[in-house]
């Protein structure tokens, strides 16, 4: 039979103001939030149409996906129908920046506003919180061994 009676003494650091199931429930929360915004993002096209209608653009956040071109286009000068592509390529992509941003306010994501004095303050306590629970964990582990060790 182990005696355990060392690590009776061991206590959960306190007073530091930090509550780790509430930190680990928040994190979780942000990103479920994060993997939702993932996959609606996903599905947001930006879209973009020639004055003409005889050209087409679509683009996501990776860029143009899809360029069509009706057969009458191929009558413009090359370079104009060069030029036409590059500005409605362009245009669907703003398109898409567009429509990303609005997913986001929908969602209510924003970039937090963080008080990073008050955070990086938090993250010391937590540190330190760790390390003397470490030390006494150790200190624990040290007497048992040398409890141990004598018998």
């Amino acid at each position: 039979m182990v005696d355990t009676t060392p690590f009776d003494s061991l206590d959960t650091p306190t007073g530091s103001g930090i509550d780790p199931q509430a930190l680990f429930a928040q994190a979780q929360e942000r990103a479920e939030q994060a993997r939702e915004a993932r996959e609606r993002l996903a599905e947001v096209v930006g879209a973009a149409q020639s004055d003409d209608g005889l050209l087409t653009a679509k683009a996501n956040g990776s860029g143009l996906q899809e360029l069509v071109i009706d057969p009458k286009a191929m009558r413009k000068p090359s370079v104009d129908l060069a030029e036409e592509i590059v500005a409605l390529s362009r245009a669907a992509r703003e398109d898409w920046e567009q429509k990303r941003r609005e997913l986001m306010d929908d969602l209510d994501i924003d970039a937090p506003q963080v008080d990073m004095a008050a955070a990086m303050g938090q993250l010391r306590e937590l540190s330190q919180a760790f390390s003397r629970g470490s030390a006494e964990v150790q200190d624990v582990v040290e007497r048992f061994q040398r409890q141990s060790q004598q018998r």
